[in-house]
């Protein structure tokens, strides 16, 4: 049973909590992430709303073992998900939302080659598809480094109404992001 501070909204609180736990508790045979990840599975009447945080490997140590954890992690994203549709889904509409620091941009040659991204897409639409990408930039140039697009969504079973990044650098290096979809 959850606590009563999660059960006074419309929507019911199913589970909550990082992905390594959920392993243990709904697929053990789940390996833990490569990286850090938040899950949680909230129901409101025939709909199931399965949200991950996710925060994939940085750029700071050797790059190549960079991108292989966070191709790594794509997998395991890619698995867990798979698990959870398909375990919510036999009585309920499944809507999935990654949400996240990726520390990749499919839209930059720097990262041509990771696969990171075109693993996700294949099974996820990517929020900042159809924005600018002077609109979508989570990570400012610095003087090293380009302007970037690390931070966003991926999404399954819902309509994208809006995405946005926030340029607010007093909180972190990163821009928020902000997401507006629609379930039908």
């Amino acid at each position: 049973m959850l606590p009563a501070r999660y059960q006074s909204s419309r929507w019911q609180l199913l589970h909550v909590g990082p992905l390594n736990q959920l392993g243990r508790n709904r697929s053990s045979h789940l390996p833990l992430p490569a990286t850090r990840f938040s899950f949680a599975a909230i129901r409101q009447g025939e709909t199931v709303l399965l949200v991950y945080f996710v925060h994939f490997k940085s750029n700071r140590g050797e790059l190549q073992i960079d991108i292989a954890k966070r191709e790594e992690a794509a997998r395991q994203l890619i698995t867990h998900t798979a698990e959870m549709e398909r375990l919510y889904s036999t009585d309920a509409k499944v809507v999935t939302v990654i949400a996240g620091d990726f520390n990749t941009d499919p839209t930059d040659s720097r990262f041509a080659e990771e696969k990171t991204f075109g693993m996700l897409r294949q099974k996820f639409e990517w929020a900042w598809e159809n924005v600018p990408s002077s609109e979508r930039v989570t990570l400012p140039a610095n003087g090293r480094y380009p302007d970037a697009s690390f931070d966003g969504f991926l999404l399954r079973g819902a309509q994208v109404l809006s995405c946005k990044a926030i340029p607010i650098q007093e909180v972190s290096d990163h821009f928020p992001a902000s997401l507006t979809i629609a379930i039908h």
